[in-house]
Formats: structure tokens, C-alpha cells, sequence
């Protein structure tokens, strides 16, 4: 059992956590006669976890007459899902489940009683904004697609990877394999993913200045660039058996693979290549003819 004890709101009958509709079975005990009724027959949708929906008199009378009941109750009829105080200890196993190895402490959690069902608690639900604690929002799957929100305040740490830099790395600089390694720290876990391995990041360089130590952030980097805008590379030019070498400024920057726009300062012409490495293009002729 998740909950030590289940109860419905006071003065209610109760309904099964996961119900969806109201049924005759779940009435009868309130309300002569209906026994009689087949057990499953729908008389309503279940109310939300937490609130209670009551058959008044007019409505009893209706369900009288429809089922050729002798009579109505006269008091109207309440029904409530079964809910239940939440238990820390419960709360904390499903923590753990989710983040195994974290040092987890509960400070304050959510006093509204809750539908029974699974805990669940995503690491993406962290919300931290204080070194004195953490909000953690979780849920309870009290239904098939049905989940109900709960949270607690949690001082947590954890064994957490970050990918670092080992060298001050300057903008737009080439990011080489010595430059970054994973370095793991005690501190409170982000709820973004864990580090990058360090390939991820070689090859790459960075759009700001990163000094020794620092985290790398996957969202400072981009692809390192071969050619700059304004640079002056060596253009080859490949037209069958025809070679051709000559110097042009690129109009745009680009990385390997990358088509950009260069002139020929010589004639003026303007012309498409693709970046080969740091200060080269290429040129295919043949192809250009294809696709004019």
C-alpha cells in the first residue's frame, strides 16, 4: 500500500482511485433498491481526486423513476475518490528510484491527501532557485493517462559530472581533445542531462571566452569555423584534366563541407566553393556545369 490509511471526503461514499464514472454498485449502500440495478450501470463521471460530487434530491428521484425504484433516499448522496495523506518514507523511495545515489532530505511536502497509486518523481521536476532547498514536483498515477501533482522541499546533493575546460579557451577557438575534460563534483544535481562526453565537444569552439575549470555549456558552442568572412584562401579549381590554383576572399564563413560565396578580387567574379580546411576551397567545375 502507498498510504498507511484511505478514506473519503467526510460524509461521502467512497470511490475507487482510479474510477471514471460514477456506477449503480457504488450508490446502492446509500440508496434502496438500487441493488437491484446491474452493478455496472453508469449514473455519472467520477469527480477529480480531492473534490465530491453530490446527487441531489431531484436527481435521486430521476434515478428512482428511471429504474422503477419504489422510492428515493431523502437525503442527497455524496460520492468522493478514495484519497489518503502522503508518507514521507514513500515519497523518498521514489526519489531514490529516480535519482539512485543522491544524498536526499525532505524538508516540507504536499498536505492535501492524494488518490492512491504509483509516485512518481522525474528529475526533470527539480526546481531550485535557493541553497536552502529545492522544489521537486512529482505525481501520483492514480489512473491509466491520470496523474495528480504533489511536491516536496528537498535539500539535495549529488556525484555530478560536468564536462570542464582544462585550459582558458578563447572565442572561436578550435576545441582540441586536451582542451576539456569530465571533472565530477558534490553539488546539487541540474535537471538538465549529464555531461557530454568529451568528443562531443572537440572540433567545436566556443561563441565566448571559457577559462580554465569552467563548465562548458553545450549551448556556448558551435562549429568551428575553417574560413572566416573576409578571409584569404587558396582556391582550387578542378574542370576535368584542367587544374587551377588562386587566391580569392571568402564572402562568408563556413566549416568543412560548407558551400560559401567567394570573389575573385582579380576579376571581380563571384562564385561558390566548398571549404576544404583552414584557408582552402574547392572548386568542382565539371559539377558546376551539370548544375548551372
Amino acid at each position: 500500500m502507498m498510504f498507511l490509511a484511505s478514506f473519503a471526503i467526510a460524509g461521502c461514499l467512497g470511490l475507487p482511485a482510479g474510477a471514471e464514472r460514477v456506477t449503480a454498485a457504488d450508490l446502492a449502500p446509500a440508496f434502496a433498491g438500487l441493488e437491484s440495478v446491474p452493478p455496472a450501470t453508469v449514473l455519472s463521471f467520477a469527480p477529480e481526486p480531492g473534490l465530491e460530487r453530490v446527487f441531489r434530491i431531484p436527481e435521486l428521484l430521476r434515478i428512482a423513476a428511471q429504474f422503477h425504484l419504489a422510492a428515493a433516499p431523502e437525503d442527497e448522496i455524496c460520492v468522493a475518490r478514495t484519497v489518503a495523506p502522503l508518507e514521507p518514507a514513500t515519497l523518498l523511495a521514489a526519489m531514490r528510484k529516480e535519482m539512485p545515489g543522491a544524498k536526499i532530505a525532505i524538508v516540507e511536502f504536499s498536505r492535501q491527501a492524494a488518490p492512491q497509486g504509483e509516485i512518481v518523481f522525474r528529475r526533470s521536476g527539480l526546481r531550485s532557485n535557493s541553497l536552502a532547498g529545492a522544489i521537486w514536483f512529482g505525481a501520483v498515477r492514480y489512473a491509466p493517462g491520470r496523474d495528480f501533482t504533489i511536491w516536496a522541499k528537498v535539500t539535495m546533493t549529488a556525484q555530478v559530472s560536468h564536462l570542464v575546460a582544462k585550459r582558458d579557451i578563447a572565442p572561436g577557438q578550435r576545441i582540441e581533445p586536451e582542451d576539456a575534460g569530465i571533472e565530477t563534483r558534490e553539488e546539487f544535481p541540474s535537471p538538465q542531462a549529464l555531461a557530454a562526453p568529451t568528443g562531443e565537444v572537440t572540433g567545436k569552439c566556443s561563441r565566448v571566452a571559457i577559462h580554465a575549470g569552467a563548465v562548458i555549456r553545450p549551448e556556448s558552442l558551435e562549429r568551428f569555423k575553417d574560413v572566416h568572412q573576409g578571409d584569404i584562401v587558396e582556391v582550387e579549381v578542378q574542370d576535368g584534366s584542367a587544374h587551377l590554383k588562386f587566391e580569392a576572399r571568402a564572402e562568408a564563413p563556413g566549416a568543412v563541407g560548407d558551400a560559401i560565396p567567394v570573389r575573385n578580387p582579380a576579376s571581380g567574379k563571384r562564385f561558390m566553393a566548398n571549404v576544404q580546411g583552414i584557408g582552402r576551397v574547392f572548386v568542382d567545375g565539371s559539377a558546376a556545369k551539370e548544375n548551372p
